[in-house]
């Protein structure tokens, strides 16, 4: 799994490269994925365990662990991925156009699908 999050973080990263020298964006949007796809799951397993009026009453406690599970999530990974640019410059810089456009368009799904998940869970009252 981490080859996954190594991917994406290189490829955030190198769209990124002239304006963010050290991935800092790489690490931010990599963590937001994660931690929606994470809190998605909880939210999941939270929703068949308690009842509403439970989840009502913790909303505010939940939110400053939600905040910083996410900028943990983003040290991480920053801190794995960050020293690393070169290296995977060197390995997926000379992938085939066509692998690499594929590959792309997974990023872009992963960046996209917890966000369609999580709204779809949702509840439109």
């Amino acid at each position: 799994m981490s080859f996954f999050f190594e991917y994406i973080w290189f490829r955030i990263s190198k769209l990124y490269r002239k304006e963010d020298k050290i991935g800092i964006t790489g690490s931010g949007i990599l963590a937001f994925s994660q931690f929606i796809l994470v809190g998605n799951l909880i939210d999941l397993v939270l929703k068949q365990v308690f009842d509403q009026s439970i989840l009502t009453q913790y909303a505010k406690q939940t939110a400053y662990a939600e905040v910083g599970l996410m900028f943990l999530l983003m040290y991480l990974n920053h801190r794995m991925y960050s020293h690393n640019y070169d290296h995977y410059l060197a390995e997926w810089n000379k992938e085939p156009r066509l692998k690499s456009f594929v590959k792309g368009l997974l990023v872009l799904i992963f960046l996209i699908a917890p966000l369609a998940w999580g709204f779809s869970m949702m509840k439109w009252v």
